[in-house]
C-alpha cells in the first residue's frame, strides 16, 4: 500500500500524506504526472488524498482486486497543530471504534486495515505487542459527524499527536464508476 495526493497538492495536503505515513508505516509516493490508471496499474492498493481549496477534504482508499474505492469526506487539523514537536511512532496500532461506529469498523477494516504492514489490533484484544502503541480512536460527534483521532500510549501518558480527521460523509463506488 502506498499513499499520494492529487496532483499539484498543497502543503496541508502534503502534511496530511505525511502524518498518515509515519502513523501507518506506508510509503508517500510523490504524484507528479503519474495518471491515477498509471497508478492503479502499479499498485493494489493505495490511498489518494484529494484537496479543496488548498485543504486535504477527501481521502480515497483503493482496493484494485475489488474494484472498488472508499472515499471518506473530511475536515483535517494536522499534527504540527495538535503537538508542536516530532513525535515516534509506535511500533503497533491499536484501534478503537465506538459502539455506534460499527459500519466504519468495517469499512477501515476491508479497505485500510488488513493492507497494513505494521502489526494493528482492536482495543479489546490481548495481541498488542507492549504498553506503548499508537491509539486510534473513531468516534461519533452529532448529525452524522465523525472523528478519527490518533494517540500515543505510553505506561504513563496518552498524548494526542493527530492528525484529526473530521468525517462528514462516505461512499464506496467501483473504481471505473464515476463519482457522483
Amino acid at each position: 500500500m502506498i499513499i499520494t495526493t492529487s496532483r499539484k497538492p498543497s502543503q496541508r495536503t502534503r502534511s496530511l500524506a505525511n502524518d498518515l505515513s509515519r502513523v501507518f508505516n506506508i510509503k508517500t509516493v510523490n504524484r507528479g504526472k503519474t495518471s491515477a490508471s498509471e497508478l492503479l496499474e502499479k499498485y493494489k492498493n493505495l490511498i489518494v488524498i484529494e484537496e479543496l481549496k488548498g485543504n486535504p477534504n477527501k481521502l480515497k482508499i483503493y482496493d484494485v482486486e475489488n474494484n472498488k474505492v472508499f472515499s471518506v469526506i473530511m475536515a483535517v487539523k494536522l499534527q504540527r497543530e495538535i503537538i508542536s514537536e516530532k513525535i515516534d511512532i509506535q511500533n503497533s496500532i491499536v484501534y478503537d471504534f465506538e459502539d455506534n461506529c460499527g459500519e466504519f469498523r468495517k469499512l477501515f477494516t476491508k479497505f485500510l486495515f488488513k493492507n497494513i504492514k505494521k502489526p494493528i489490533y482492536a482495543i479489546n484484544t490481548n495481541k498488542k505487542d507492549n504498553i506503548n502503541y499508537t491509539l486510534l480512536k473513531f468516534n461519533k460527534g452529532c448529525e452524522g459527524v465523525y472523528f478519527l483521532d490518533f494517540y500515543d500510549v505510553n505506561e504513563s501518558t496518552t498524548t494526542h499527536i493527530g492528525p484529526k480527521l473530521k468525517i462528514t460523509g462516505h461512499k464506496i463506488f467501483d473504481i471505473f464508476e464515476d463519482e457522483e
